[in-house]
């Protein structure tokens, strides 16, 4: 019996073995093919800007301080910058006079981690100038400008305007 019980062990191992050898034989690839992945990104580089009047509210004072602000969003898959140009301090066409650039200020803000090197409140508006720069990658990244207007005693009543204009640029 003893003898009987190896010979059927001796059997169940080469029926195993046989198993296996023919269950490995169809894990062998018969012709190897490579394929190539391409995608062909495009830049993307978009601006909005909240608003586009900056409006202190009612008439001014002389001597008197008012905020406005204005939100710059910008989605860009490269690195970018956003500056600002102005036309011309803030001048009454009626009397001929100007607001001198130290009255009109500004400063930008962000929640966002890849908006960088920001500027601080009392920044003067120049002939351009960055309002942040070198930011980050991303989607709908909000910069907050605040305007701050110092109304001088120095000047006629009336209505001051220039235009600012907001450029967003990728290197």
């Amino acid at each position: 019996m003893r003898r009987r019980a190896k010979v059927l062990a001796l059997a169940g191992i080469v029926l195993m073995a046989a198993f296996l050898a023919f269950m490995c034989t169809g894990a062998f690839a018969a012709n190897p093919s490579t394929v190539t992945v391409s995608a062909n990104l495009a830049s993307v580089l978009q601006l909005s800007m909240s608003k586009a009047t900056v409006d202190f509210g009612g008439v001014l004072q002389p001597g008197s301080t008012h905020t406005d602000t204005d939100i710059a969003t910008v989605d860009s898959n490269k690195i970018w910058s956003l500056k600002v140009t102005k036309s011309s301090d803030l001048h009454d066409a009626v009397s001929g006079m100007s607001i001198p650039s130290a009255n009109l200020t500004y400063g930008s803000t962000s929640a966002n981690p890849n908006v960088l090197n920001l500027q601080a409140s009392g920044t003067q508006f120049g002939a351009s100038t960055n309002v942040c720069n070198t930011c980050g990658r991303g989607p709908a990244m909000a910069v907050t400008v605040t305007y701050s207007l110092t109304v001088p005693w120095n000047v006629e009543p009336g209505t001051y305007t220039a235009t600012h204009t907001y450029t967003a640029t990728q290197p």
